[in-house]
């Protein structure tokens, strides 16, 4: 156990653990076996007297040169029911991200991506849940999902893909919208198109004519009489059918 200043500008660690042996094992290993173990964490590793200027990694884990299915780091939440495997807590985050994903390889078979999400245990709840900060719900002109893509490949492609591959799952709906927020009394926004600004509506049976403001190419689901309507200009709107 080394104390007192490090001052060392090598590569060199206060601990350095060199394992050269081939047998099949591990290198480090941290155990609490008592029944009655109250200790909160196994491992803390605590960064603090790192501040103004400090651009390194507070942990470096390297994973192992293999063409083999080896993992760089394996985590498995044991014989905990509410809890979480992996818990990430960004404080003052600004313009980082809470977790940076690169990946410099290339992916080509189908069902496998950089990120792989598996539920097999999955009923009733969700496979990713993304929320707006719990109770401080503070989102204003962000957004909770973006996938952007910047590439030139002419190659046919879709950047987001849904499918429901299963013909028996006859009651499953492939993209579900809950739309609680009302833009006028009956109507409200569903889809808009960012770069013509054309929006798709959702009525409630009534006619948008004279009462909905709207872009000339807008379409209302169930309009007047629950038909379809299409603007032509502000509040101008005329039935589809």
């Amino acid at each position: 156990v080394a104390t007192g200043a490090y001052t060392s500008t090598s590569n060199a660690g206060l601990v350095d653990i060199l394992a050269s042996g081939t047998t099949a094992g591990t290198v480090v290993r941290i155990r609490a076996s008592a029944a009655g173990q109250t200790a909160t964490e196994l491992l803390n590793v605590t960064a603090s007297g790192y501040t103004t200027g400090y651009t390194g990694n507070v942990v470096n884990i390297t994973g192992v040169s293999t063409t083999g299915a080896s993992n760089t780091v394996l985590i498995t939440g044991a014989n905990s029911t509410a809890g979480v495997a992996l818990q990430v807590t960004a404080n003052s985050l600004t313009t980082g991200n809470a977790v940076g994903i690169t990946s410099s390889g290339t992916v080509t078979s189908a069902g496998t991506g950089v990120v792989v999400v598996t539920a097999s245990g999955l009923t009733t709840g969700y496979g990713v849940n993304i929320t707006d900060g719990g109770s401080s719900n503070t989102i204003t002109s962000g957004n909770m999902l973006r996938v952007y893509s910047n590439s030139n490949e002419t190659t046919a492609r879709g950047l987001v893909s849904i499918i429901n591959d299963n013909v028996l799952a006859t009651a499953a709906t492939p993209i579900l919208i809950q739309q609680d927020a009302v833009v006028t009394t009956n109507f409200r926004r569903l889809i808009k198109e960012s770069a013509t600004g054309i929006t798709i509506w959702m009525g409630n049976g009534t006619t948008a004519n004279a009462s909905l403001s709207g872009t000339a190419g807008d379409i209302l689901i169930n309009g007047g009489s629950n038909k379809p309507e299409y603007c032509t200009g502000t509040t101008n709107w005329t039935a589809l059918v």
